[in-house]
């Protein structure tokens, strides 16, 4: 979102950026989107992450797009 809009916009991103970032571990990956509420994840052609492992505890669909994808969480 807009950084002036976002609440803790700065802790967001750094968790954002943890989602994606190779060596983050899947309990981690876990935690960050479980804590932030999001219904839907999109990993786009940048990441080199597939996070269905990480999320398979609360994932309920996940849509591939080429090298895109949508994971759609509980």
């Amino acid at each position: 979102g807009v950084p002036s809009w976002t609440p803790d916009f700065n802790q967001r991103q750094a968790d954002a950026n943890a989602v994606f970032a190779k060596g983050t571990s899947p309990a981690e990956i876990s935690r960050i989107v479980r804590s932030s509420g999001a219904r839907f994840v999109l990993s786009d052609c940048r990441d080199a992450v597939d996070l269905a492992n990480a999320l398979s505890p609360w994932l309920e669909a996940t849509h591939r797009f080429g090298c895109a994808s949508v994971y759609v969480v509980r």
